[in-house]
């Protein structure tokens, strides 16, 4: 899970951390699509990189999780922007700090006259939260026993 979370920041446009005084509250990457066929490549190396230092069991499980969500998706959810992570601190959850985070880079993709925003996520995850802020799910699977969600909110 760590180099699933490392990859996906280091292949993130942009990354905004929310913390106070105590530290570190939660995290939030996204991806305007930019160069995306360049961010892929480079996205790819840093996985491939990553490999190097777990064992071939991981290492496999990892590949089958990344390439096999991505292709359950089979480009059904192109959006102008994405979420790449949103990660709040577990004693913090409820308390706003995820919705604060996504208000705040919504605002910034308004800025900058982006049409749209999605975000993946799984029955693993709070994915009945994107529908409390508005969200619209848009493609729902199921990988590997998960059930997968694609959300987007027009602006």
């Amino acid at each position: 899970m760590n180099l699933y979370i490392i990859r996906t920041l280091c292949s993130s446009d942009k990354v905004y951390v929310y913390k106070d005084d105590n530290g570190l509250l939660g995290i939030i990457g996204i991806d305007y699509h930019k160069k995306k066929a360049l961010k892929k490549v480079i996205s790819n190396i840093a996985l491939k990189t990553f490999c190097l230092f777990i064992t071939k069991k991981e290492k496999k499980g990892l590949y089958k999780y990344y390439f096999g969500t991505e292709n359950a998706y089979n480009g059904k959810t192109y959006c102008e922007s994405e979420i790449t992570l949103l990660m709040v601190d577990k004693e913090k959850r409820g308390l706003g700090v995820g919705k604060e985070l996504i208000e705040y880079v919504e605002n910034k993709l308004r800025k900058i006259s982006v049409a749209n925003v999605g975000v993946n996520t799984d029955s693993c995850c709070d994915y009945k939260f994107y529908e409390k802020i508005k969200y619209a799910r848009v493609f729902e699977g199921n990988f590997n026993e998960d059930d997968i969600y694609f959300y987007k909110k027009d602006f």
